[in-house]
């Protein structure tokens, strides 16, 4: 009850704050009404990331590669020391772990080393990129539209739930995905300054090196910067096809610059791996990764529960006004923004929800722009309370939404029992060298906290045998469930570490 009890008092303080943001909006205090919504998305931010245990998909495992990048920054590893065979393929349990690109990687691994071995350090870098994200929206939509959009932006930002767990590793690819969003979006903010008129020749290689390292935080969707800041060009009408050749090149060039290095290096240096993730993440068009398959109305469907029942509403009319040629290039750009991503990925045999997210920022502003549009119909129109229920829903669902993926008003267990067993092993086991333990639920967690190299499954003989030869010290973890049988006494110890009802 405790716990709930402060749920809803965090909730409770940032009504207020975002009820000032507005109000500072509306007296064209624009600096103040963005800093408060920065404070605001915060607080939801550093409350969502205060479970003091590391999440299942995917975040223990980022954890651990980041903590092993101290010691080798150059060599991305799961298991450190992997005492068994392993399939190389299998990045849940391998050794050299390439999955996902070094960028957020690196950056957690340097928390970790400034705040050492704890699962805030491992979520600051991304509760500060993710609001970094926020004040691009905002930047965005001010430069391209006006600052009241811009707020109102921000705002729909700062509070959308996925965004919010996404940083605090609630979510699969978390950090990963924070980060990449970031990117992405700083890639698009660069090609907004360029289409409204900052056209030097350096614009464009920055634009390439964002990209460049969005695909070095989760693969190759991060060029979708090139068709969005393309497609601005041309509904523009006023650029030169031989200068947008030009700036593309020199954008290309720089994100080769970033890009080419590294998976040079990761050839050489991982072959087998490197050309193995290479080829899942090109093909995953054509083949399914990690069984995540869904219908071709899957981002469709999504897109509704992400950012509210209703933003078919401001999408709609972006539509329609590109159809009937009305729309000026800023609503062209933000409505591709939000469909290409949509419609590329809907034809693709591999879908995950959060690949909706790089087109965040654009739903959010778009949103925000029809939002005021209507608003001004409701002065001028004879169906004033349709206009102004449709007015609140715009709103209300995206805090309904924020709201059910926080769970402020749920008693949610934010340190389970297992965390505390399992940050205790590497106590527990002090005094013992080149020690591999057994039969641990949470084996990923447990090499975290502990450096130890431990595994899920009891060993069978054959393995126990091979180990002590090796001058391994073999634990097992006596969970207390019926049935274990726990061969050749004489060369393992059985020790009570984590009980069968903790794990």
């Amino acid at each position: 009850m405790a716990g709930m009890v402060s749920n809803i008092a965090v909730f409770v303080l940032c009504v207020p704050i975002y009820v000032l943001a507005f109000r500072k909006s509306g007296g064209r205090e624009w600096r103040s009404a963005l800093f408060l919504i920065l404070v605001a998305g915060l607080i939801l931010r550093m409350y969502a990331a205060s479970d003091r245990c590391l999440h299942t998909w995917d975040e223990r495992y980022h954890a651990l590669v980041a903590k092993n990048a101290i010691r080798h920054p150059l060599t991305p590893t799961l298991f450190e020391d992997p005492v068994l065979p392993y399939d190389f393929k299998d990045w849940t349990a391998n050794h050299i772990w390439l999955e996902k690109g070094p960028v957020p990687l690196l950056a957690v691994s340097g928390s970790i080393r400034l705040f050492g071995t704890d699962e805030l350090a491992v979520r600051v870098p991304s509760v500060l990129v993710s609001l970094l994200s926020v004040y691009l929206t905002y930047l965005i939509a001010s430069l391209l539209l006006d600052r009241e959009t811009g707020i109102l932006a921000a705002f729909f930002h700062s509070i959308n739930g996925l965004l919010i767990e996404l940083p605090a590793g609630r979510v699969s690819s978390d950090h990963v995905d924070t980060f990449f969003i970031f990117f992405i979006e700083l890639g698009i903010y660069l090609s907004i300054l360029y289409l409204i008129g900052n056209r030097r020749w350096y614009i464009p290689l920055l634009i390439g090196l964002s990209t460049g390292t969005a695909v070095l935080c989760k693969w190759f969707p991060a060029l979708v910067v090139f068709p969005v800041w393309t497609s601005g060009v041309l509904l523009m009408r006023n650029c030169p096809v031989r200068r947008l050749l030009a700036a593309l090149a020199v954008a290309t060039a720089g994100c080769l610059i970033v890009v080419g290095p590294y998976l040079a290096y990761i050839h050489a240096a991982f072959p087998q791996e490197a050309a193995w993730v290479v080829r899942k993440y090109l093909l995953a068009y054509v083949d399914t990764v990690d069984a995540h398959s869904a219908p071709f109305y899957y981002y469709i469907q999504k897109t509704g529960v992400v950012f509210g029942e209703l933003i078919y509403v401001p999408l709609l009319l972006g539509l329609y006004e590109i159809v009937r040629r009305r729309a000026d290039w800023r609503i062209g750009t933000l409505t591709v923004w939000c469909m290409l991503p949509m419609l590329v990925f809907s034809l693709a045999e591999t879908k995950r929800f959060t690949y909706l997210l790089i087109s965040a920022p654009a739903f959010f502003i778009l949103l925000s722009h029809y939002w005021r549009r209507i608003a001004n119909w409701k002065d001028r129109g004879s169906h004033r309370w349709a206009v102004s229920l449709l007015l609140f829903l715009l709103v209300a669902l995206p805090v309904r939404y924020s709201i059910d993926r926080i769970t402020p008003f749920e008693n949610r267990d934010t340190t389970p029992k297992w965390s505390s067993y399992v940050k205790s092993l590497k106590d527990a086991l002090v005094a013992r060298n080149r020690v591999v333990v057994f039969n641990v639920e949470h084996n990923v967690e447990a090499m975290f906290y502990s450096g130890l190299t431990i595994y899920n499954f009891i060993p069978d003989e054959t393995t126990i045998r091979r180990l002590t030869r090796n001058g391994y010290r073999v634990v097992i973890n006596d969970d207390g469930k019926p049935g274990n049988a726990f061969t050749l006494m004489d060369q393992v110890e059985v020790l009570k570490l984590v009980p069968s009802g903790e794990q």
